[in-house]
């Protein structure tokens, strides 16, 4: 509720970005049906029928670097909000880390582009 609040939804982009990229399935829950299936998010390459039935989960958290209880973080809260973009940015390496993010912060500087 308190997320709610101040304008945030299910799950931040970056980490929707970064959970697609490592192949990271994710199941949202309705809080007013929390019972439920909710909605499945799955990588293309994991099937319907091994993402809902746990199948490979194993093997995917192994993969992902999970090996035990310890290791493995639940989520306290994952939001999202509208209207952000979330740009990587790599750099050829010509040019100095800082001249680079100089650079980088010039261009958001002169657009009045707010940053995080």
């Amino acid at each position: 509720a308190e997320l709610t609040c101040h304008g945030f939804e299910v799950i931040h982009p970056f980490k929707m970005n970064q959970a697609i990229r490592a192949r990271i399935p994710i199941r949202i829950k309705n809080i007013q049906n929390p019972d439920g299936d909710g909605t499945a998010i799955f990588p293309d390459v994991m099937s319907r029928n091994e993402f809902l039935h746990g199948a490979s989960m194993t093997k995917l958290f192994t993969e992902n670097g999970y090996y035990s209880d310890m290791m493995r973080r639940h989520p306290i809260a994952v939001t999202i909000k509208n209207n952000i973009i979330v740009q990587n940015i790599h750099s050829h390496r010509k040019i100095m880390s800082h001249g680079f993010f100089a650079s980088i912060f010039a261009v958001l500087d002169k657009y009045e582009l707010s940053w995080i």
